[in-house]
């Protein structure tokens, strides 16, 4: 009963990582044990706010609410309060678009629409998921579950008002569940952070720039505080203020009951996130010994990077971002914009499939993808993408800007881009019905960047700053 090796069944079940896999058993754990929850939400509280002193009652997980991954409902100083968790096991934070203004005005409130309108593009809102999460204007989830039953609520909405109260139903129905959104503490849980001192072998001199505490993309400027409302834990914190290893283990030995067995299912899957929890740190550290783009740590590793090239360039508000790869690939993105205003008069056909002529802006940039690295142009208005139809223009325009910079040369046989002396080939990619377009280098990151530096991540860091600071050159009118 006592034997702490055998954790198959998490092994197998989870093999992927799925989100909602574990999604799905933190909340069960935290409903069948409450004191898990009640430890946890304590610490939450003390980290938000060191002298909070009430007594946590804790209520309900739920999974799937309206979207968001788990959610903790309890009761303290006289309030319904609630616990929001994005769950990144695997993926990257994705992007929330907007179809329209008035899609728009149904999920925000008229004073939050405000503080989004740099993220207008045509009629067209892109927003991370934390902050589309966080500024929407309500988030509801229908308690039809029998699991919730003992609540006596219909549902459970959290909502963006600064004064709400339960609503009865007609014919007696039992009353909704609203929760102020002031009321709520917004969590963002992956697998495992970057600790500067267990990487200072591969990477010195991180500065500031690279905070380890903001995973998430929300942008502060859309709190009211300017502060960014989600606090970045890994799952070694959860499960430091839940349960220790020791602790699990020993209560493992010492259950001689048949009967206990949800215990020891719960002490198995926390015995079983322990030692996943030091296997994703232990990849994620390795990655700045050896970046492999396809294994976990890919996306922070990128992330150190482009703190180390603005760094190298001493270009703090150069944009990059960091994304999740796309559905033909696993590996994350790196996106550096060099300039969103190249403008260029193209016949396009937009989504009622109409054909016309048009200026638009496009995005003129380098794109990091697993070992691929690409000289890109795009529609700056990504996410209202229309279809090319000139794609002869579209290339000369982008062309004639690289030539112009002196990074990009092309004969009747081949396209080269020469950086530091060094010529290196490209090849043309241009998909149909796409506006984004680049030329990709036929040489790997990891080849290019080898006699920049001895350290992996600093020698790509000096020559991605190279080939930065070149497409710059070309960009200058």
């Amino acid at each position: 009963m006592g034997n702490t090796s055998n954790n198959n069944f998490f092994v197998s079940v989870a093999n992927h990582n799925l989100e909602r896999f574990h999604s799905e058993c933190l909340a069960w754990l935290f409903n069948e044990f409450p004191e898990y929850a009640q430890n946890f939400i304590c610490q939450i509280e003390l980290t938000k706010d060191p002298q909070f002193n009430h007594d946590i009652d804790f209520q309900k997980a739920f999974t799937e609410l309206d979207q968001l991954d788990l959610v903790l409902y309890y009761t303290a100083g006289g309030k319904d309060r609630a616990v929001i968790i994005e769950n990144k096991v695997k993926a990257a934070e994705g992007v929330r678009i907007i179809s329209s203004t008035q899609k728009a005005k149904q999920y925000f409130n008229e004073s939050d629409l405000t503080l989004i309108t740099d993220r207008l593009k045509g009629d067209t809102y892109a927003l991370s998921q934390t902050e589309f999460y966080f500024l929407r204007k309500k988030t509801q989830k229908v308690l039809t579950d029998q699991r919730y039953s003992d609540l006596g609520y219909s549902s459970i909405e959290i909502v963006n008002a600064e004064t709400v109260e339960s609503k009865k139903k007609k014919n007696g129905e039992a009353p909704s569940l609203i929760i102020r959104r002031e009321d709520c503490h917004f969590i963002f849980l992956i697998p495992a952070k970057v600790n500067k001192s267990s990487i200072e072998t591969w990477c010195e001199n991180l500065g500031e720039s690279f905070n380890v505490n903001e995973y998430n993309t929300f942008s502060a400027k859309l709190s009211c505080n300017n502060k960014n409302p989600w606090l970045t834990i890994t799952y070694g914190d959860l499960l430091e203020d839940i349960e220790s290893l020791k602790q699990a283990e020993q209560k493992l030995t010492s259950i001689h009951s048949a009967e206990a067995h949800q215990e020891i299912i719960a002490l198995r899957y926390i015995q079983f996130l322990h030692g996943q929890s030091a296997v994703w740190q232990k990849e994620l550290n390795g990655q700045f010994e050896k970046y492999e783009s396809n294994k976990f740590g890919a996306a922070e590793y990128l992330r150190v990077l482009a703190s180390l090239l603005r760094d190298e360039l001493n270009q703090q508000d150069l944009r990059i971002s960091v994304s999740a790869g796309s559905s033909n690939s696993g590996d994350p993105v790196m996106d550096i914009i060099i300039s969103e205003n190249v403008p260029i008069d193209q016949p396009i056909v937009d989504r009622k499939k109409l054909s016309k002529k048009v200026q638009f802006k496009c995005s003129v940039g380098i794109q990091i993808q697993g070992e691929k690295v690409k000289l890109f142009m795009a529609i700056a208005d990504y996410y209202n993408e229309v279809g090319i139809l000139n794609k002869d223009e579209y290339d000369d325009t982008f062309l004639k800007l690289m030539r112009r910079g002196k990074l990009i040369a092309t004969d009747e046989a081949s396209i080269s881009a020469t950086i530091e002396g060094k010529s290196y080939k490209l090849k043309k990619v241009l998909p149909k019905h796409k506006s984004f377009m680049n030329y990709s280098f036929l040489s790997t990151l990891t080849e290019m960047s080898g006699a920049f530096g001895e350290k992996p991540i600093h020698a790509t860091a000096a020559f991605l700053a190279v080939l930065v600071r070149q497409m710059q050159k070309a960009l200058v009118v």
